[in-house]
């Protein structure tokens, strides 16, 4: 049998501006700046690492792939893809599609991309510590080896076998060197650990470094407080826009419950919900009906790791639909907050089509969408909910899914149900409660297997080929 080899080849360091409100991302990676240069001052490794966070703004993933297009098109949350388009293909499952092939192929080698920025950083990290002073060393590697972990872990979610079907045959190439050397590929177990081993690593390293596990301020105040030795420079300020200490508890709670450890996956979840500021006061608290109304349309008080998308402070709406009565209605019941508050209808061609505020700049309430809001969620605070609730099961789970619904004006779940309707019930709160922010599809795709739906609202289809994303061919593959 042949043996299939994922080849990555030496990218060109990014030229692009990364705006935002501190000043240390003014720092930009250039094609004028050597690696070996860039690797003989703490300047240069910060610009190194920013670089891997310019990548996750890449259209092919945080921009928009990843979280409101192709991953949602899966997820069947869309009425409007282009006839013909990659889109259209993805939203039939028709992973055979020349144009969702290809898309598809783009958004693995965009994942490689920032793996392979955060390797040539920590290619020789360990040789530079006499630069990296004042627990830079720390921040800077345990980010690195985080986003390592956290990206290779989307791979497996996205190209991976269904939760409990894996085998000891080939599957994904773990990537932890630069340059042009073939990667094999690993087979299940060897890959998961080594995304566990990096998540360890990157633990142990921010622990006690991490300005985020202290300090719960606005970015505002907490610019005050570079110089005070409270925070140490403006590199480590607006910690929940980088894969800061609790990204990494929360991404091992996701990494758990996908690996079925459902003990780990309460434990951490449970240390990301409980986590307390240096005064005791809650890290990451619920948003609001209020939060809503004032335009925080992804509840920022919740984030737990989001990427900055500057693009979004003048963004007046997505191209995407959904039909509200073919897909809304039957998802979300009529009081449910995630419908009344982040919705809205436009009528187009004699059609109503509804889209969705997150993400949208709205003039009737801002000059400009707040610049702090100008974010993409990849992690947030009701997802560690969800994962403890499933991980603990229905006995004592319900009662976490009735607080979160509690909080988006839904009447309680009855402890008497089903246990079916119990796994039912999570699903749908996937789909509804991260409506365009790309985690429904992995949801379903992980409880198939003990509920063998897909998603209950759309064909409840019962053809696991849906979540069986062939590898990409000759862009990415060769033999």
């Amino acid at each position: 049998m042949k043996t299939t080899h994922i080849t990555f080849f030496l990218w060109t360091f990014l030229a692009l501006a990364f705006a935002a409100c501190s000043d240390w991302l003014d720092v930009k990676p250039s094609t004028q700046i050597e690696k070996e240069d860039a690797e003989q001052t703490l300047t240069g490794y910060e610009s190194m690492l920013i670089g891997a966070y310019i990548q996750m703004q890449s259209p092919l993933l945080y921009g928009k792939q990843m979280t409101y297009s192709a991953i949602e098109y899966m997820a069947e949350h869309w009425n409007s893809a282009p006839v013909n388009s990659a889109e259209s293909a993805l939203a039939t499952h028709d992973y055979d599609n020349e144009a969702a092939e290809k898309l598809l192929s783009d958004m693995m080698n965009a994942y490689y991309k920032v793996i392979f920025d955060v390797n040539s950083l920590l290619s020789n990290i360990d040789d530079h510590r006499d630069i990296l002073t004042d627990h830079h060393y720390e921040l800077i590697k345990g980010e690195a080896l985080g986003l390592r972990a956290f990206c290779h872990l989307e791979l497996l979610r996205l190209w991976g076998p269904l939760p409990g079907q894996a085998d000891a045959e080939p599957l994904l190439a773990y990537v932890t060197r630069r340059g042009k050397e073939i990667n094999e590929r690993l087979p299940y177990d060897a890959y998961v650990a080594h995304i566990e081993a990096d998540l360890d690593a990157a633990e142990a390293l921010l622990k006690d470094i991490d300005p985020v596990t202290d300090i719960n301020v606005s970015p505002r105040e907490e610019i005050a407080l570079v110089g005070t030795g409270k925070v140490r420079s403006d590199f480590f300020t607006e910690r929940r826009k980088r894969f800061n200490y609790y990204a990494c508890l929360g991404v091992k709670a996701r990494f758990y419950l996908w690996t079925g450890q459902t003990e780990l996956a309460a434990r951490y979840a449970r240390e990301v919900i409980d986590a307390k500021d240096n005064t005791g006061k809650s890290i990451f608290t619920y948003g609001t009906r209020s939060d809503m109304e004032q335009g925080d349309y992804t509840l920022s008080a919740e984030h737990i790791f989001c990427i900055d998308l500057p693009s979004l402070e003048r963004n007046t709406g997505l191209e995407v639909y959904a039909g509200r009565s073919y897909k809304l209605s039957r998802l979300f019941k009529s009081t449910d907050l995630r419908l009344t508050k982040l919705f809205y209808d436009r009528t187009e061609s004699g059609n109503v089509n509804t889209y969705t505020y997150k993400y949208l700049y709205v003039p009737e309430l801002k000059d400009v969408r707040p610049r702090a809001l100008c974010v993409v969620p990849l992690l947030r605070l009701s997802e560690m909910k969800l994962i403890l609730a499933e991980a603990l099961g229905k006995e004592q789970g319900i009662d976490i899914v009735n607080e979160l619904g509690a909080q988006r004006d839904l009447q309680p779940l009855s402890a008497s149900t089903s246990d079916s309707n119990w796994l039912r019930t999570l699903v749908q709160e996937y789909h509804r409660e991260f409506y365009a922010e790309g985690q429904g599809f992995f949801a379903s795709k992980r409880i198939w297997p003990k509920l063998d739906v897909f998603y209950p609202v759309a064909n409840n289809r019962k053809d696991e080929a849906i979540y069986r994303l062939p590898l990409p061919k000759a862009e990415t593959l060769t033999e």
